[in-house]
């Protein structure tokens, strides 16, 4: 059965851990960029 917020946990827990990877290989100038950014498409989409 289909279980929404089980899903929704499950991806907002691999959305964190790749936000952490990115934002720890960012130089600070980059940092700036996807300050204001929730999630890590949008902060691959700032960088990119």
């Amino acid at each position: 059965m289909f279980n929404f917020e089980s899903q929704l946990a499950t991806w907002k827990k691999k959305d964190a851990k790749a936000q952490a990877l990115i934002g720890l290989t960012l130089s600070d100038e980059l940092l700036e960029n996807v300050r204001e950014v929730s999630t890590a498409k949008e902060m691959w989409q700032a960088i990119c």
